[in-house]
């Protein structure tokens, strides 16, 4: 396993520890933050390839903008809502959504700056007020954070959750509120068809399989009060969020044809779900050829003992393929010697 996939799995034990109370929030932010400094060298190889939460979200305000309004149970009219794009406004403010009222006074003209996340993470509490108050500043109109938490954590864990920052300087104190919202909290709303625009993140506060719920979200999205090319969009979105959890021929096996066709044949969404399968792949063919050439190495070491450098450096080079043919000339073989001997001829591939 190299380093990546280490920190990878790292990073799903901890979260793990930390949804069940085992591990203090002291301990899972201070990983979180050294893995942030990690980032991008290791942990976001393919950072060509956007996050497939962080473009859905994107695109769930894009085409809903007033959900997060109807989440809140307030009247707002989507007429005059619009989708930003933060760092397009001002260069190196990134924020996963920016929702902007535009209103006849002063007063009525406002927005959101929203930060979706799956854990709590209060180390980077300042980095979201400070976008917040530089939009304010910069669009010279009041932008509120608002942070959505996804991922459902225990019952102790969510009365933990930030919604102020607290600073002490000696005698000086500044305080910085903003709005939380609990995704899961909210899940019987979506259920419901009360707020089915928000059906394809179902999946990530749910604890039912995800197959199941990706079957619940359909059906929220075929009948909600929605436009048709919104319900194709919607479907795109619960698509993609299931290949974070599922692989591509699993999902087909829920979604009818007619649907996949048109997802992955329509607009962006469709060409960063081809990108996400592509690499989905990819992973699946680098973990099956991990597995095959240590089953090998496990074989060889077993019958004939350590094995030449040499022979190490030609296993890490050897396809799944390779390493399976070469496991049954390894149980033919009386001798390392004679395993070399058989396959001579092979290249590994």
């Amino acid at each position: 396993m190299d380093l990546a996939a280490q920190l990878r799995a790292l990073v799903a034990a901890c979260r793990a520890a930390f949804r069940e109370g085992t591990l203090r929030e002291a301990d899972f932010d201070a990983v979180l933050h050294a893995l942030d400094l990690a980032a991008p060298a290791f942990l976001e190889p393919d950072a060509e390839i956007p996050h497939l939460v962080d473009i859905s979200v994107k695109s769930l305000l894009a085409t809903v903008p007033d959900a997060l309004y109807r989440l809140a149970r307030a009247t707002v009219d989507p007429a005059r809502l619009r989708a930003g794009d933060p760092g397009v406004l001002i260069r190196q403010v990134h924020a996963d959504g920016l929702i902007l009222h535009d209103g006849d006074t002063p007063a009525d003209t406002y927005g959101a700056c929203i930060e979706f996340q799956f854990l709590p993470r209060p180390k980077l509490i300042p980095l979201w007020g400070a976008k917040a108050l530089l939009l304010s500043y910069y669009l010279d109109r009041k932008i509120v954070l608002v942070v959505v938490y996804l991922h459902k954590t225990s019952a102790e864990a969510a009365t933990r959750l930030k919604r102020d920052l607290v600073l002490q300087a000696g005698p000086w104190r500044n305080r910085f509120e903003f709005e939380v919202i609990c995704l899961w909290e909210h899940a019987h709303r979506i259920r419901s068809g009360e707020l089915a625009v928000l059906a394809p993140l179902l999946i990530l506060c749910e604890d039912c399989p995800p197959l199941e719920a990706l079957q619940q979200e359909q059906e929220l999205i075929r009948n909600a009060p929605v436009s048709e090319p919104v319900k194709a969009e919607l479907l795109s979105l619960s698509y993609l969020l299931g290949l974070r959890y599922e692989s591509e021929k699993v999902l087909n096996t829920v979604f009818p044809n007619d649907d996949i066709e048109r997802i992955k044949n329509e607009g962006q969404i469709g060409r960063w779900i081809l990108e996400a399968t592509a690499n989905a792949r990819a992973q699946e063919i680098a973990v099956h050829t991990a597995r095959s050439q240590r089953m090998l190495h496990t074989v060889l070491m077993g019958r004939f003992g350590q094995l030449p450098s040499e022979w190490v450096s030609r296993l890490e080079r050897a396809s799944a393929d390779t390493c399976e043919a070469w496991v049954a000339e390894a149980a033919r073989a009386g001798s390392f010697e004679e395993f070399a001997a058989l396959v001579q001829g092979s290249t590994p591939a």
